[in-house]
């Protein structure tokens, strides 16, 4: 589980391991892709094969890759719960919207600050007083 540190640690944690995950789920897709392709190629005839063995050794990363993503998507699930707290806490609807677009949906800043219409440095000051808010907030509940 994720030691929460700073509000700021916690928040880059969900987006770092958000990305993570869906790098893993990629590389899944692609390890069935190719288990796919080489038994499509192999004769029934041929059993006992190098490309059959390869097919098992393939399977079974994917089978131990499936695991490493559940078991990253609970501890991620744990955090985005501990986050989302704070950050709905928020009475600016805009400190919100910056925090949730940055780190649970890893938008750039360029991207949020078209959403919201203003300029990237006011977007970068709008999520850093988020920030303060979220750790101020944090502080005085103990049940955080």
């Amino acid at each position: 589980m994720f030691d929460l540190g700073s509000i700021k640690d916690l928040l880059e944690h969900i987006r770092f391991a958000d990305l993570e995950i869906k790098s893993l789920m990629t590389l899944k897709d692609r390890l069935g892709a190719r288990a796919l392709a080489i038994t499509s190629n192999i004769s029934e005839r041929v059993s006992g094969s190098k490309d059959i063995d390869g097919v098992y050794s393939i399977v079974d990363g994917y089978v131990d890759l499936e695991k490493v993503i559940i078991d990253k998507s609970k501890g991620l699930l744990e955090a985005k719960k501990k986050a989302f707290a704070l950050i709905n806490d928020l009475d600016d609807n805009m400190h919100r919207i910056v925090l949730i677009e940055r780190y649970f949906n890893s938008e750039p800043w360029k991207s949020i600050a078209i959403h919201i219409s203003r300029s990237e440095k006011r977007t970068r000051q709008i999520h850093d007083k988020a920030i303060k808010l979220c750790e101020i907030r944090r502080e005085t509940d103990v049940r955080l």
